[in-house]
């Protein structure tokens, strides 16, 4: 039976690639009113500002279409179940804020709005962070994660294909999580989560540096909903060994999260706290992120997606690994796991902190052919 599955995921995968890919191309080269321009002009990117924006309506159009079919052929009964139909609005939702703020520059303070209301839906669909005993506490913190996590993959979309390269190697490590636990119950997410890692592979053929289109904020709100929602399922509340009582508290899950979203994490921290430091608004656009600092450092955007999304995709592992196997969670690694996401916060921050004027000097003077 496993066989099948596999089967049918792969055949889902490539069909979902290649309507990707389709689409990506027709919304490229179409000159009517569908061409889609960004209209926040403040925004601050390393290239162009004046690309397509069509990410989010690739991403979620090969969504619908493939949870349509999901309904008609393999499991009718599938918009029944609470969570899978909550998750389903939640991200329609988030696109639609998304993509209303592509084309109107919507305030910050809709936005955030709408991403407190996504996050509601989320736990009036029973999917909220279990973490405390106060089920109050619980809601207030996932709230938190949703509108948190969702700005922070937004922010994170600043250079060419930088956020659907960490995209992808969250969602494998999601997809590992589910399909570790052997339930055929959770099939549903399983074709998902392929679907929607196929229909970024395809965006990204086009997003890659220098790239054609760009995800906009249609496509980072659907994808920090969507991130947000799976993660509070398979990995915040996915195989937690530790018995909360009044008198200790569960760090596992908040290190395994750190972990699977470090990442998206560590620069909306970086860029945060600089700002702050500078007396700057952490929600105005600016060339001081964490992938900028590492372009001042001499490297290109290929390699800076390629080292970020290394990072990433290790600290992945790491996170998955340990909520697979590691049964009997003690002190000893929770020095080790959140040592490894400090020192990674703490390499990338350190870089922020050394001048663009400092970085090029060097680079003229050690390493000239990087001029």
């Amino acid at each position: 039976m496993i066989y099948d599955y596999i089967i049918t995921l792969s055949i889902w995968g490539v069909l979902a690639f290649f309507l990707s890919t389709l689409l990506s191309k027709y919304l490229i080269n179409n000159k009517s009113g569908l061409f889609i321009k960004k209209s926040n002009n403040s925004a601050v990117r390393f290239s162009s500002q004046k690309k397509p924006v069509f990410g989010g309506i690739v991403f979620y159009s090969v969504f619908l279409v493939f949870t349509i079919l999901y309904i008609l052929f393999l499991d009718e009964n599938m918009y029944a179940n609470k969570q899978t139909f909550g998750i389903g609005f939640a991200v329609t939702v988030a696109f639609f804020m998304g993509l209303a703020d592509d084309l109107l520059s919507t305030s910050p303070i809709f936005k955030f709005a709408v991403q407190f209301i996504v996050a509601i839906l989320l736990i009036y669909f029973n999917i909220y962070i279990d973490l405390f005993q106060n089920i109050y506490l619980n809601y207030l913190i996932t709230i938190i994660w949703i509108v948190g996590i969702m700005n922070s993959i937004n922010m994170l979309d600043n250079m060419d294909a930088i956020t659907a390269t960490i995209a992808l190697t969250i969602l494998v490590g999601i997809f590992i999580n589910i399909g570790l636990t052997h339930d055929y119950t959770r099939l549903p997410y399983l074709f998902g989560i392929v679907v929607v890692f196929a229909s970024i592979l395809g965006f990204l053929r086009f997003n890659w540096s220098p790239s054609k289109i760009y995800m906009g904020d249609n496509g980072s709100q659907f994808l920090g909903a969507l991130l947000g929602a799976l993660s509070i399922l398979f990995i915040w509340n996915n195989n937690t060994t530790e018995t909360i009582t009044n008198s200790s508290f569960n760090i596992k899950p908040i290190i395994i999260t750190l972990l699977a979203f470090i990442i998206p994490i560590v620069d909306t921290t970086t860029v945060s706290i600089n700002r702050i430091l500078e007396g700057k608004s952490p929600f105005v656009g600016g060339k001081d992120h964490t992938t900028h600092h590492l372009s001042y450092l001499g490297l290109n955007n290929k390699q800076i997606v390629i080292l970020l999304g290394s990072i990433s995709l290790i600290s992945v592992l790491i996170s998955t690994y340990i909520i697979n196997f590691v049964k009997d969670w003690n002190s000893f690694y929770t020095f080790i796991f959140s040592s490894i996401s400090t020192f990674i916060f703490l390499i990338l921050y350190a870089n922020t902190k050394i001048s663009k004027e400092r970085t090029k000097k060097f680079f003229k003077i050690f390493i000239p052919k990087a001029q």
